[in-house]
């Protein structure tokens, strides 16, 4: 559907929304033109009230599927990979709006996608299909495929736009980024213009993130979206606040407000995916993906492949990794959860971040070789065992060293 017709169909409610900030996420497609080794990725932080996640492993569609789920949940996903190289990840847009209507969510979607789309044109004939079915959707979807394809959906319940991250007038520079406003719902072209913005809902989000991936600071890699991404402490002004992974060499402040950062106050979990390069074989995509507050966690590599989970990442009332993480930060956050106090923080920075280097630098030594021999699930399961074992092993190591959770409120200055 043309970005004007969707104008003439889709009603704005208005333009400086309030959003659902308990269901706000920060994403970006890349296509594999902008990354340092010509394949696709996809990042999402999912911010939620709901802290008990797990990672599950659904085999129950046309494709077999590993996703991120909330505990006990297997009728949603919240970003995920199937056995095709499929990958769809969300981020909520209270602004695309429309008709009331019956049928899948957000969640409920993108299971259905994964079990049962190859490709992002096959996601796309979905969105058609449940045009005229209807949908309870209002997101922003982002999609990657093994045949090098880089989508993002805007979908409301009857209406889509598609924005590929492939086309330079779409993407001049192969990356689409959204926080928790629509370009089609604003009525902005594709990239938002950011003196536009202004006041609407999440547009903090957006620049920071926009800014992390500008084309000046070179290709995109996974380590890129993890680390600097995923981890970004920006201020009201949008600058790195000191300290943090993308501020100036110096002390952290005491205290670091976290409402409307990247990695926000209610940040629950991140993944990035790395796609493969058409003809490689799909199930070599990866999946990294962190459960928990990604301050206080590290990415495990995720494979289809190995059909299955390690139980340090599954449990229907949250992951042992997941609770252990929300243990950790509590020990941090304020008691209404406006920032954390950072005595303490750098600690368990120099502890998580080098595990999660190495665990990127081993991960692709072994893809590389996976690429010329074939994919060797066995090798794949060890690996995302032993990681996901060396995860939690190192968080319940800083739970003993750290002193317990004391929850007080944020320093005057602050609120």
């Amino acid at each position: 559907m043309s970005m004007s017709r969707w104008m003439k169909l889709c009603v704005v409610a208005t333009v400086a929304f309030s959003g659902a900030v308990g269901r706000a996420c920060t994403t970006a497609v890349v296509s594999g033109r902008a990354t340092t080794d010509g394949r696709p990725l996809l990042w999402k932080n999912r911010d939620i009230s709901n802290t008990k996640n797990e990672v599950a492993y659904i085999n129950s569609g046309k494709y077999a599927v590993t996703a991120q789920v909330n505990g006990g949940a297997r009728k949603s996903v919240w970003m995920g990979v199937n056995s095709a190289g499929l990958c769809i990840e969300n981020s909520l847009c209270k602004d695309l709006v429309g008709p009331d209507s019956k049928g899948p969510g957000n969640g409920e979607f993108m299971l259905q996608a994964l079990q049962n789309c190859a490709t992002v044109d096959d996601v796309e004939k979905l969105l058609e299909a449940t045009n005229k079915s209807g949908r309870t959707t209002n997101g922003s979807f982002g999609v990657i495929d093994a045949q090098g394809g880089a989508v993002l959906f805007e979908a409301a319940p009857h209406r889509y736009v598609r924005f590929d991250a492939n086309d330079p007038k779409v993407a001049p520079d192969g990356i689409i980024v959204r926080s928790n406003f629509s370009c089609t719902g604003q009525k902005f072209e594709c990239p938002p213009p950011v003196d536009k913005l202004g006041e609407i809902y999440s547009a903090d989000r957006y620049k920071r993130a926009a800014t992390i991936l500008r084309p000046e600071v070179g290709k995109i890699e996974v380590k890129t979206l993890l680390r600097f991404c995923a981890r970004d402490l920006g201020d009201a002004d949008g600058g790195a606040v000191p300290g943090s992974v993308n501020g100036t060499t110096g002390e952290l402040p005491e205290f670091v407000v976290t409402k409307n950062t990247i990695g926000r106050s209610t940040t629950v979990s991140f993944a990035v995916f790395h796609g493969v390069k058409p003809g490689e074989n799909p199930l070599l995509t990866t999946m990294w993906l962190g459960l928990g507050d990604p301050k206080f966690s590290a990415a495990v590599p995720c494979w289809v492949a190995t059909a299955g989970v390690a139980s340090e990442l599954s449990g229907k009332d949250g992951a042992p990794i997941c609770l252990a993480v929300n243990d950790l930060r509590a020990r941090f956050y304020d008691k209404e959860r406006e920032g954390v106090y950072t005595a303490g923080l750098d600690q368990v920075w120099q502890t998580l971040w080098p595990l999660e280097d190495e665990l990127v630098e081993r991960t692709a030594a072994r893809l590389a070789t996976w690429r010329q021999v074939g994919v060797d699930p066995q090798s794949m399961r060890a690996i995302h065992t032993s990681a996901a074992e060396q995860v939690l092993a190192n968080v319940k190591g800083l739970l003993k060293k750290l002193p317990a959770a004391k929850p007080v409120a944020a320093p005057a200055a602050s609120q």
